[in-house]
């Protein structure tokens, strides 16, 4: 039988490009129609060539997706990835309570990291911040060494690759992202750390209770909604749910009014809630006064401390140990699991007292 002159050559070719640096780390490779019109070749052929190399660990393939160069790095079992939606999180620009956790569970995980020399990179998966315009070269070095840890099931559509490439994950989940069906079947090798959101809940009751003798407690937090809430009368919705077909002012005023309505409806003494959506904040005036609440009404906000210490009278916050978290996947990640650990994080409550 003769030798497959024309895959040899190809395969040949090819090798030299990669190792010679012509074709990058991470390059995409030509669609198998074009490159098989290049080479003047049938596709049985260059499909051929594109398996030996693959078997070399030279180029990878991504179902639906493309053929890529693969990335080799030596030191891939000391990396731990820390995934961005995008670059401009770290700047305070994609929504401020996010980009604060991320920023607190990044700094946490490098000091973790530098204690036990390992390096942390961030990967900026998408340039546009949307979860349907992923880029995939900078995904393309993880492999079954690869740890990664992830805040939110924003990445969702991240995971069925992750788990392709064996990856070992640190998924961090907050509120009603617990009950979501991607946090039901994880792969055997991820680590799961979240909230419990009834602790959460309980700690806030006792806490407006206990420190104000509040009788009737009222909660409005949208990352919540549908925990049963002994205790709490609970809105999952903030109120002027329409925000999206009102100005500025007008938005701000119906808020406020309906703000004032909850109020004068159910007459609780204390509310448990996250920062609100109001444009036109004076930062002079007290929160009760921004909200058109009375001033004897008690408030406790949730994961929002930087936020609150700018207002003229601090308010309670509760919140997570972020920093630890961050440390807490590394540590995780590098000592390994044979099974799924369901690591709930504690909440704790800053009174600035």
């Amino acid at each position: 039988m003769r030798p497959p002159v024309k895959r040899d050559k190809i395969v040949n070719e090819l090798r030299g490009r990669i190792l010679g640096g012509i074709l990058a780390p991470g390059a995409r490779i030509p669609v198998e129609q074009e490159f098989a019109r290049h080479w003047g070749v049938a596709r049985d052929t260059l499909r051929d060539a594109l398996g030996i190399l693959e078997e070399e660990g030279l180029i990878e393939r991504i179902p639906g997706r493309g053929t890529f160069v693969r990335v080799q790095r030596k030191e891939e079992g000391n990396v731990i990835t820390f995934l961005l939606p995008c670059a401009e999180i770290l700047a305070d620009r994609i929504g401020y309570r996010t980009s604060l956790i991320t920023r607190e569970m990044l700094c946490g995980a490098m000091i973790e990291g530098g204690k036990r020399k390992l390096r942390i990179e961030t990967i900026a998966v998408s340039p546009t911040n949307r979860n349907d315009d992923i880029d995939w070269h900078a995904l393309s070095h993880l492999g079954e060494s690869g740890k990664v840890i992830v805040f939110t099931l924003w990445y969702q559509t991240l995971f069925p690759f992750l788990a392709e490439r064996k990856c070992r994950v640190a998924l961090v989940t907050l509120g009603k992202e617990n009950r979501l069906p991607g946090c039901g079947t994880l792969p055997g090798n991820w680590v799961h750390l979240h909230d419990d959101p009834m602790r959460v809940l309980r700690e806030a009751h006792l806490f407006l209770k206990r420190e104000y003798d509040c009788a009737r407690t009222c909660a409005i937090l949208p990352n919540y909604a549908g925990e049963a809430a002994g205790g709490f009368r609970f809105f999952p919705e903030a109120p002027c749910r329409e925000l999206i077909f009102f100005t500025k002012e007008e938005h701000d005023r119906k808020y406020r009014a309906e703000m004032r309505a909850l109020y004068e409806r159910f007459r609780f003494d204390g509310l448990f809630l996250q920062v609100p959506c109001l444009h036109s904040f004076d930062y002079s005036r007290t929160l009760n006064a921004n909200l058109g609440l009375p001033e004897q009404v008690r408030l406790l906000t949730y994961c929002e401390t930087p936020y609150t210490m700018r207002l003229p009278f601090r308010i309670p916050a509760v919140n997570f140990d972020f920093r630890e978290l961050g440390a807490q996947a590394v540590r995780l990640l590098n000592n390994g699991v044979e099974k799924v650990p369901d690591c709930v994080i504690s909440p704790f409550i800053d009174s600035f007292q």
